[in-house]
């Protein structure tokens, strides 16, 4: 079912081909993550001149079953810090895309509910190039080691996302249609 729930067998050998392909491909997006949003997402602490990596995961080329096709959505990573801070950013990566990848709009909760825009180059939506990283400005939030925050990021755009990780932890969210970055919402 697209709400989160599991259809039993028998009410799946029910359902039209499209839905239990769509519902399929849900449940993997939530398996597998959202791996262009995570590549190396690295909210990091100030050190002198530099930054300090806070939180990466390995990726690599997703398989045809991992590869997925969103559009108009938003999606939302729960990200543990490993080194606390006075500001953060966020490094998106598009490594196994030929295809540039939009944001609409991106932004940092804590659990506390402050939210923190983020930018890019001064602006709030940005193009994450084929193959290429994406850097974000330093966003001014101050964050405590170990500390769990979600990086949100809305997709206007149709994008098909090919890039995969394996770390464990809180599936990645897919927010109905709009861009629901800026708040909470239930996943579909």
């Amino acid at each position: 079912m697209t709400n989160g729930s599991t259809a039993s067998p028998q009410m799946d050998d029910r359902m039209p081909h499209d839905v239990k392909k769509r519902n399929a491909q849900m449940r993997m997006l939530r398996v597998a993550g959202i791996a262009f949003a995570l590549v190396a997402t690295g909210p990091a602490r100030a050190q002198g001149h530099g930054w300090t990596r806070a939180w990466t995961a390995s990726l690599w080329q997703g398989t045809n079953d991992q590869v997925q096709t969103v559009e108009g959505v938003t999606i939302r990573s729960l990200v543990r810090i490993g080194a606390g801070g006075e500001r953060l950013r966020l490094r998106l990566g598009n490594d196994h895309s030929a295809v540039a990848v939009r944001i609409g709009a991106a932004t940092i909760r804590r659990a506390n509910g402050q939210v923190a825009h983020v930018t890019f180059g001064g602006a709030v939506t940005a193009r994450i190039e084929a193959r290429a990283p994406l850097v974000s400005d330093p966003v001014a939030l101050p964050v405590s080691a170990f500390e769990l925050v979600e990086v949100a990021l809305y997709l206007p755009d149709r994008t098909t996302l090919t890039t995969v990780h394996a770390a464990g932890g809180s599936p990645t969210a897919v927010s109905p249609p709009g861009d629901h970055s800026a708040m909470r919402f239930d996943a579909v």
